[in-house]
């Protein structure tokens, strides 16, 4: 069907949106989203490729700021404010510094070359530290964040806000210089010739008098010597006090309280600015700039799909490691695995990558999950005889998670199962991680009766020294999508039920180490004994399921705390069995053992006078 537009029209909407994203010429990608923004209705079209007006925009203005920065590294534009005398026309004067030279990084230099881009990221954190640096010549940084938050990317970004000449006045003709512990020592045979080499570099420093080093990981420099002191701090000391340069160190948390802090000639040196792992909008910005040099040294193509796909599943199912290294890690992983063949990665191949490295299946909800989903309760019926109601139970819970509508700060579901000992409570547990997360072995079987001291908790969590990680803590971040039973709840001490009141409630707990660990992606099962008696009293009466469901719940109201109670997606009581469900089970068990036999080359059958005699050996009301 021919589109009904003018001309006229399509011009203006291109040129608006060239205008809009601040480029210098109207581009083809700008008449592309002219077209979608004349028709009458782009949102029917753009639906069938599960795309939208926005997420278009989007991806145009990806694909067109990388020829804009090209433009600017070779044609310093106008848009850049150069101070008089200052930025790029003043270039790298000052005294030569040889020695630092031969063992440094020179960011400034970089970033004038154009080696660095625009990196993006902890925007206001970075401004935090330029307006720290600007405000004192006698003011150390020390950054602290997690392994690979970019902490030296902000220190790039400051360079290139200097060389840009953005940055405050008072860093107008700064040098940024990187210099690690490991090529301070490299090729230096006896102490004396490192203490010769750290003067002469340190000389250079505080002689040139515009140059702010930046150490990474610099907790090196006091870590050499448990007791506190270094030879490499110890030399570099007087130069620190003499505050004739400045220092930008960064560190983790745990470093710095090992090695840092509790060296307070050292620590009282830096002013302490904290980052985090970057957010989804930062996180997107710097794939997208990672994406052009791999799409250039690999000969791809990624989609803009791809790098949302990336962001959205890594935050979802990787909890070791933060924001923009993970996101970083699992892009190059997927330009590595389809370089050789169809040269174009996608949100499928992501999700490749990333069920790859968590073990677990990576599928987004679609017509095929959709009807597993409808058959959940038919699938689990075929494993655990006799507790129908109880399944529909589960099965209604399953949906709900499944498409979204439960809380993402809580588990995908929680239950606490009540019934005599040997009705299923066990076996739906198995039947539903199975179903569920693929596989019997995403079970984590916890015996609560192992944890009924106060102090039991530590094996939960991790030990207070933290030498020794939590079973519990250990096995969620292992392997987040799993199914936590944990049987005979009752018996667990009132610390433990406390910790699992902040999982169901808060989706996460802190182990010994400090580290948040994530349960929104695990299903928490706990069984009990409680109303057992009631239960079997009631059955032996002849009283229907009705009576016994509500007697057994106000056992159990009795004995766990309401605030305990309310946490769960449901309590579910079970049923006694009666001698045909029994010989249903016994038929299935049969069945599991002919699949071993036969597998063994062995062919059994059982004729019906043996499930008799099992059944009436084994079956007690």
């Amino acid at each position: 069907k021919k589109a009904d537009f003018s001309w006229d029209q399509l011009t203006e909407k291109s040129f608006s949106f060239a205008k809009e994203m601040g480029t210098r010429y109207v581009e083809v990608e700008h008449v592309f989203l002219g077209v979608l923004a004349t028709l009458s209705d782009p949102t029917k079209l753009l639906s069938k490729f599960n795309l939208s007006l926005d997420m278009c925009k989007d991806a145009v203005e990806w694909l067109l700021s990388e020829r804009e920065r090209l433009s600017k590294v070779f044609f310093w534009q106008e848009d850049y404010t150069v101070p008089l005398m200052g930025g790029v026309n003043r270039g790298m004067t000052g005294r030569v510094t040889h020695a630092l030279d031969a063992v440094g990084t020179d960011f400034t230099e970089q970033a004038q070359r154009g080696y660095i881009k625009n990196v993006s990221g902890h925007k206001k954190e970075t401004q935090d530290i330029i307006d720290i640096l600007g405000s004192s010549d006698r003011v150390n940084i020390l950054i602290i964040g997690p392994p690979g938050s970019g902490k030296t990317s902000i220190v790039k970004r400051i360079a290139s806000e200097i060389i840009k000449g953005t940055a405050e006045n008072a860093l107008a003709y700064k040098r940024i210089v990187s210099i690690e512990t490991s090529s301070l020592i490299a090729g230096t045979g006896t102490a004396g010739d490192f203490a010769g080499r750290l003067r002469n570099i340190m000389d250079d420093v505080a002689g040139s008098g515009n140059i702010i080093l930046f150490f990474d990981e610099i907790h090196n420099l006091v870590a050499a010597d448990p007791n506190g002191g270094s030879t490499i701090f110890s030399l570099l000391e007087p130069y620190f006090s003499t505050n004739k340069f400045q220092v930008i160190g960064a560190t983790n948390l745990e470093n710095y309280r090992k090695y840092v802090e509790p060296n307070g000639s050292f620590s009282r040196l830096f002013r302490i600015v904290e980052i985090g792992e970057t957010d989804y909008k930062e996180t997107l910005e710097i794939l997208e700039g990672s994406a052009f040099d791999l799409e250039k040294e690999y000969g791809v193509k990624i989609s803009y799909l791809a790098l949302q796909s990336t962001i959205t599943l890594a935050k979802k199912l990787i909890h070791e490691r933060v924001f923009p290294d993970k996101g970083l890690d699992i892009l190059s992983r997927a330009v590595l695995q389809v370089r050789k063949s169809k040269k174009v990665v996608t949100a499928v191949d992501v999700a490749a990558v990333i069920s790859e490295l968590t073990h677990v299946p990576v599928s987004i909800v679609g017509e095929d999950e959709s009807k597993k989903l409808l058959n959940i309760e038919n699938e689990l019926k075929k494993r655990v005889v006799g507790q129908d109601k109880a399944i529909e139970q589960i099965g209604k819970a399953m949906k709900r998670g499944r498409v979204g509508i439960r809380s993402d700060s809580k588990p995908i579901a929680s239950f606490l199962f009540v019934g005599t000992t040997g009705v299923g409570k066990t076996e739906t547990a198995k039947a539903l991680a199975s179903y569920y997360f693929n596989s019997e072995k995403a079970m984590i079987r916890l015996d609560m009766s192992e944890y009924q001291q106060p102090d039991s908790l530590n094996r939960l969590l991790g030990f207070p020294d933290g030498k020794s990680r939590g079973i519990l803590t250990e096995a969620i971040r292992k392997n987040p999508f799993s199914l936590i039973l944990l049987d005979e709840i009752e018996k667990a001490s009132s610390q433990v039920l406390l910790a699992f009141l902040q999982v169901l409630d808060d989706g996460r707990l802190t182990d010994s180490a400090g580290t948040t660990v994530d349960f929104t992606n695990s299903i928490i099962i706990a069984t009990s004994n409680v109303g057992t008696r009631s239960i079997q009293q009631e059955s032996e009466k002849g009283s229907d399921f009705e009576t016994i469901n509500n007697v057994a719940l106000n056992d159990v109201r009795q004995h766990f705390a309401p605030e305990f109670l309310n946490r769960f997606s449901g309590i579910i009581v079970y049923r006694p069995l009666d001698e045909t469900d029994f010989r249903k089970i016994v038929g299935i068990m049969l069945s599991r053992v002919q699949r071993v036999s036969e597998d063994k080359g062995i062919h059994v059958t059982f004729k019906p006078e043996l499930i008799d005699e099992l059944l009436k050996r084994g079956f007690s009301r």
